[in-house]
């Protein structure tokens, strides 16, 4: 049994791999459905606030991929072995995994919120939207704080 578990890291494999292409996936529909819906604003239309909400969805896409990407690289790091990349990237234990993510959340809410903007149907709906939003981004904050209190302490 000791064996099995030992090896079982093994099987991350399959987490890694399947974040991995996910996030490719992710990038090229992302950069297609872009080229696309500029083709058709550009040449067709020519509503640029279209154009730019769909530019905003699509920083929303790519802000996912990465969020997929840095995954996939944090699952090796944690499970297999040491990867060749930047400093900010590499992922000692779970908390460091969190606090990645957590930033990274925080930025795609920035980014839906600033679609919702564009869109401007209702002034009262946006408003608590920004309220839900500040709330959720403040908690992340709060928690990212509170862990790195705890970990200083112990």
């Amino acid at each position: 049994m000791k064996r099995i578990l030992e090896n079982g890291k093994y099987a991350v494999y399959l987490g890694i791999v399947g974040t991995f292409l996910a996030s490719i996936l992710l990038f090229v529909l992302t950069t297609f459905k872009l080229l696309k819906e500029t083709y058709i604003a550009v040449v067709y239309t020519g509503d640029l606030t279209a154009l730019s909400a769909s530019v905003i969805s699509g920083l929303d896409s790519y802000i996912l991929a990465i969020i997929v990407y840095i995954f996939s690289i944090s699952l090796y790091e944690l499970f297999i072995g040491n990867l060749k990349v930047p400093a900010w990237l590499v992922v000692h234990n779970l908390d460091d995994l969190k606090k990645k993510l957590s930033s990274v959340i925080a930025l795609i809410l920035a980014v839906l919120f600033l679609k919702h903007v564009i869109k401007w149907e209702n002034g009262l709906e946006t408003l608590y939207f920004a309220i839900s939003i500040a709330l959720m981004i403040g908690v992340l904050i709060a928690y990212m704080i509170v862990k790195e209190n705890f970990a200083s302490k112990h």
